[in-house]
């Protein structure tokens, strides 16, 4: 009678014969296996910290939506102060410009913007 062998795939004549090529497989295909569970080992160690990003991302999103409401009325009341200012400047700029036909300003360094000279263009 032949024993197969699941291991090398193929048949031996005695019990013993079966044993021993199965050991040696085992043996030379160690470091196989051992690689093998390394890998495994690794993968799911990427797994976990996948799995963590994603629920700190969510958390930090949550986070970050709730300081945006937060914040979101102060950085109005901001920006409402600074049109305030500026519609100001721009309509005593205005009626100085009716009552004397001009008003003449020196842009610098120091106190010039961008936006400020793009205004000058399209007011």
């Amino acid at each position: 009678m032949k024993y197969l062998s699941d291991k090398t795939k193929k048949a031996y004549e005695t019990i013993a014969e079966l044993e021993n090529a199965e050991k040696e497989y085992d043996l030379a295909h160690a470091a196989e296996i051992e690689a093998a569970s390394k890998k495994k080992a690794r993968a799911e160690e990427i797994n976990e910290a996948r799995k963590q990003v994603i629920t700190i991302g969510k958390t930090c999103a949550e986070k970050m939506e709730e300081l945006k409401k937060e914040y979101q009325s102060k950085l109005d009341e901001v920006e409402q102060e600074y049109y305030k200012a500026k519609n100001n400047y721009e309509q005593l700029v205005r009626d100085f410009c009716k009552d004397y036909g001009a008003y003449h300003y020196t842009y610098t360094d120091e106190n010039a913007t961008i936006g400020d000279l793009i205004n000058l263009f399209f007011r």
